[in-house]
């Protein structure tokens, strides 16, 4: 691989940004219901989830990621059940004192068009409570809604005990699995930063945001993804393009799902089950010309000769700090991280000062000061980095030595 196909294909699996079947929660007793008092003084259980209800549309009863197919029937507190075949039998639903839970077995549609046959309220709770967050419930991008993030649901689980806050600000401290099961079947909780997740190494991954868990999340998915373009809730955007919708995309069980809209996009990607487009895909840029692209080279070319700025980086310091960075953590969690950079590095500006870098962090902070260059006009080497492989250090002195390393990593 010569440095400039290496270089293509790092940047387009840094700039791939996208805005399931998974099988049920097992062993999790979802029973905790809530009990109010019937006209004889009777106590009797309610399905907390009879009230989680987002509304009645065409096909069925919303609630979350889940749709109640009509026809299907509920029972009230005196034993009565009442059947609703469409949204307007709703409307009779008024003049009943209260809802105690739905009648099974129903037929329940996953928002990816999957439909299961749920045969009764627990199984239910489990479907319920692996329903990833909606966007409109995000609370100015501070907030991030509480979900089961576990081995079923995502390739991290969650590490216990974790905080969670009603919209009220309220809090509640869970300690285990079956407790933040029992939190959220019965009412709607944010994630409180910071809390920590657990990967497949059962190494602790430290959550401090709503970006650091976004990006953690994607992470799951086969495709390389990364937030290095500016993210928007409302955009799709790949390099300097946009993506039009619908399109297909492949799941990682080689299923293929049509995405109508963004949201459904970024749906997928929190899941973490998107492997591939399913081509031909339409793009746009920014004049509204579209381009029909039929596979990941032409992808590839296009962005290579259209996205230009982030080839016009400016100095070639800004560069080759841009290609040291692209092989560690710094990048994000969706590229290879093949070394760590062994601090202090050093640059000399164009005014031929000599300015030091200390740490990532202070790395982040520089590049993400940057829109089209920095005034970085040459790196000073040599450079030592550790690699991840063997933790042996490796001292580079030029651009070519980086890319030696890149290479092998890839």
């Amino acid at each position: 691989m010569n440095t400039m196909k290496l270089l293509i294909s790092f940047l387009f699996l840094s700039l791939m940004f996208v805005s399931c079947d998974r099988d049920n929660v097992d062993d999790i007793d979802i029973t905790e219901e809530t009990e109010i008092t019937d006209p004889e003084g009777e106590l009797v259980d309610v399905n907390p989830l009879v009230g989680r209800s987002g509304g009645g549309s065409d096909d069925g009863l919303e609630l979350e990621c889940l749709t109640i197919l009509y026809p299907f029937q509920l029972v009230d507190i005196d034993g009565n059940n009442i059947s609703i075949s469409g949204p307007s039998d709703f409307e009779n639903l008024s003049e009943v004192e209260v809802i105690v839970d739905f009648v099974y077995p129903l037929n329940v549609r996953h928002d990816l068009d999957q439909e299961v046959t749920v045969d009764n309220s627990e199984e239910l709770g489990e479907l319920f409570i692996e329903c990833w967050p909606d966007f409109e419930d995000f609370d100015e991008e501070t907030r991030f809604p509480a979900y089961l993030i576990s081995d079923e649901t995502s390739c991290y689980e969650l590490s216990y005990p974790i905080t969670l806050e009603k919209v009220d600000e309220s809090q509640i401290t869970v300690g285990d699995e079956d407790e933040f099961v029992d939190a959220l079947y019965s009412d709607f909780y944010f994630f409180v930063f910071p809390f920590s997740l657990i990967d497949e190494d059962g190494e602790l991954v430290e959550i401090t945001d709503q970006e650091v868990l976004f990006d953690v999340l994607i992470d799951c998915n086969d495709i390389d993804f990364s937030d290095s373009l500016d993210f928007s809730w409302d955009n799709a955007d790949l390099a300097c393009f946009q993506l039009v919708f619908p399109l297909d995309v492949v799941l990682s069980d080689g299923t293929v799902v049509t995405v109508e809209n963004h949201e459904e996009y970024c749906d997928l990607m929190l899941i973490g089950t998107i492997s591939d487009f399913s081509y031909p895909i339409t793009v746009l840029d920014e004049d509204g010309t579209s381009y029909v692209l039929n596979d990941i080279d032409e992808l590839n070319a296009l962005i290579s000769e259209h996205c230009d700025y982030w080839w016009d980086v400016g100095s070639d310091g800004f560069f080759e700090l841009l290609i040291l960075i692209s092989g560690t953590e710094v990048q994000g969690p969706g590229i290879p991280n093949c070394y760590d950079i062994n601090y202090p590095i050093e640059y000399t500006d164009s005014d031929d000062q000599t300015i030091a870098i200390d740490s990532d962090e202070d790395l982040i902070n520089l590049i993400s000061s940057a829109e089209f260059g920095l005034d970085i006009e040459s790196l000073v080497y040599p450079i030592d980095v550790t690699l991840i492989s063997d933790q042996s250090v490796s001292t580079v002195n030029n651009l070519e030595d980086i890319f030696a390393i890149l290479e092998d990593c890839q």
